[in-house]
């Protein structure tokens, strides 16, 4: 039942809804754009470099947006030599070098750097500069050898500090910080060999951040109707209780407000609070219906897979892979936990002036 009730959780939509769903799978490595003002490159130039670093890690299974502002990929350029041809219009020929850096802003290292040259011609140096950047080849094996160099270093930079990064974690939890502490665990990439472990400890506190979060809101419901046990008091008790995710071990406590308020309300008063209730038990419903619907999807999916099995296989996969299943369901739903705390979260300020000097 409590891996039944984790599953529910992930479909409650006020929490989880399917676009962040997507933002979760983006990548297990985080690398944020950061492109300094740099007086040797136009303006307009610069943007377009700036686009081109956001296909180049993103083309790569890279995350654009670092939450930590760790990890950050930034150019600079150099002019080899600039030419005017004559005609009308006179254009602007230029030979440049950009040369690319992917590093760690807050230890201020650099690890992996790629230069790559292109002929630019416009009718102005900015013209030509983009010109240049034009002939960039995000996918080419030049730049996702440098990318994955680069990823390397990163995975092994998660691999030699995983367990501080654990111990961490659980020093959050141990102050009921549940959601940094999920921010914390899921920024290990899948393949470092504590990843695992990372994720066992993703899904405890996800279950504890459910837990601790349905106390506390159905705690304010219950303050609400209680400093005003009238419809007032009932209509903001219900926005509250909306918010209550199902399956918690708070059900019953609910269940019992649920009818307090519903035995005091006199009957001209219960027209709102029957509403709201009913929209309550109706999302209820659709998220049993929509866990249902899933459940037999997925039932289906191995059952096909499983007649393709050999026969004295075929049990033992269908319990494997029904928890890898249910398993990987947890873990999208713990990076949901964590990536709302990422979009609040104030990361410490790091000098990015640091890369004017790589």
């Amino acid at each position: 039942m409590r891996i039944r009730h984790l599953i529910l959780m992930m479909l409650f939509g006020c929490c989880f809804s399917m676009e962040a769903m997507a933002e979760s799978s983006v990548g297990d490595i985080y690398i944020s754009v950061v492109q300094p003002e740099r007086n040797d490159i136009p303006q307009e130039a610069a943007s377009q470099l700036e686009n081109r670093m956001h296909q180049l890690i993103t083309a790569n299974g890279i995350a654009d947006t670092d939450p930590n502002g760790r990890f950050v990929i930034t150019a600079k350029s150099f002019i080899v030599t600039k030419d005017i041809i004559g005609g009308a219009p006179q254009r602007v020929s230029q030979k440049i070098d950009f040369t690319f850096m992917i590093g760690d802003i807050i230890e201020n290292k650099v690890f992996e750097s790629y230069t790559f040259s292109a002929i630019g011609i416009g009718i102005n140096e900015n013209k030509s500069y983009i010109n240049a950047i034009t002939k960039m080849k995000t996918n080419s094996p030049q730049f996702t050898s440098f990318v994955e160099k680069a990823k390397e270093k990163i995975i092994q930079y998660y691999a030699t500090r995983c367990e501080q990064i654990i111990i961490e974690a659980k020093q959050q939890a141990a102050n009921h910080d549940y959601q940094q502490a999920i921010y914390q665990l899921m920024q290990v990439p899948n393949i470092c060999d504590c990843a695992e472990k990372c994720q066992t400890l993703m899904i405890e506190y996800y279950d504890a951040y459910t837990e601790t979060t349905a106390v506390e809101l159905l705690n304010t419901a219950k303050s609400q109707w209680a400093s005003s046990p009238n419809a007032s008091g009932a209509a903001m008790a219900a926005d509250v209780i909306a918010q209550i995710p199902a399956g918690t071990k708070v059900q019953a406590e609910l269940d019992a407000l649920i009818a307090e308020i519903n035995q005091k309300l006199r009957e001209d008063e219960k027209r709102d609070w029957e509403f709201k209730m009913q929209q309550y038990n109706d999302e209820i419903a659709r998220q049993k219906r929509e866990f249902a619907l899933r459940k037999q999807q997925q039932e289906a999916d191995i059952a096909y897979r499983d007649r393709q099995q050999i026969a004295d296989n075929e049990y033992r996969r269908k319990e494997q892979v029904a928890r890898d299943q249910r398993r990987r369901m947890l873990i999208d739903a713990c990076r949901q936990v964590g990536l709302a705390f990422a979009k609040n979260y104030q990361p410490p300020t790091y000098n990015v002036k640091n890369v004017y000097a790589w």
